[in-house]
């Protein structure tokens, strides 16, 4: 369900009496959420993120950004969310969201190169944070409006892909309508950058 704020004013009365009064206003609350996919990244690969965010106020979000300060290792490859990015002194990258409305949520799937050089370990990739923000306030719970994700492995590992492909029925009869299937599969714990073919 949204939310709206509450303000609580308390004062006293001429003699001296506690006074509280009680007043509602519409709010917006922005929420970020992060993680990464993959057990692990190589040098020379690549590591995946998913961002999610919502809008769980009663009023828009107006101007909204959320801004993630890429780790070391790493630069920005892709991202699946359609919206403007920029990369920023830092390696810091910006996504301008515009207006997200109440009850609005949705996903950035974020695509990394890790260097070729990146020394291998546990917890190379270091713990990686992102945040959210607008220009409209007040937001109901500003301590939902950055997180992080685990540090990632970096280990000498190699992708392992394979891919079958079969007729669908089985054993089509003339003229009967049939499709084919894909199965893919990476056999090893390193994240395959996406390839269009």
């Amino acid at each position: 369900s949204q939310e709206v704020a509450q303000f609580v004013d308390e004062d006293n009365d001429a003699d001296g009496n506690q006074l509280t009064k009680l007043f509602q206003a519409e709010a917006i609350e922005l929420g970020v959420w992060k993680w990464h996919q993959g057990n692990y990244a190589r040098p020379g690969g690549v590591v995946g993120y998913g961002i999610y965010y919502q809008n769980n106020g009663s009023v828009a979000a107006e101007n909204v950004e959320v801004v993630d300060t890429l780790p070391a290792n790493t630069t920005y490859a892709d991202d699946t969310s359609g919206f403007p990015v920029t990369i920023g002194p830092g390696n810091q990258a910006t996504w301008e969201l515009g207006t997200v409305e109440a009850g609005e949520s949705g996903f950035i799937w974020v695509t990394l190169n890790v260097s070729p050089e990146a020394p291998e370990g546990s917890g190379v990739i270091e713990e990686n944070c992102v945040a959210i923000n607008s220009s409209t306030t007040p937001d109901l719970d500003p301590g939902n409006d950055q997180n992080c994700a685990d540090p990632v492995d970096v280990w000498p590992d190699d992708v392992e892909l394979s891919i079958d492909k079969w007729a669908h029925p089985g054993d089509p009869t003339p003229g009967q309508p049939f499709r084919y299937e894909l199965q893919w599969c990476n056999h090893r714990g390193a994240k395959q950058n996406r390839k269009k073919g």
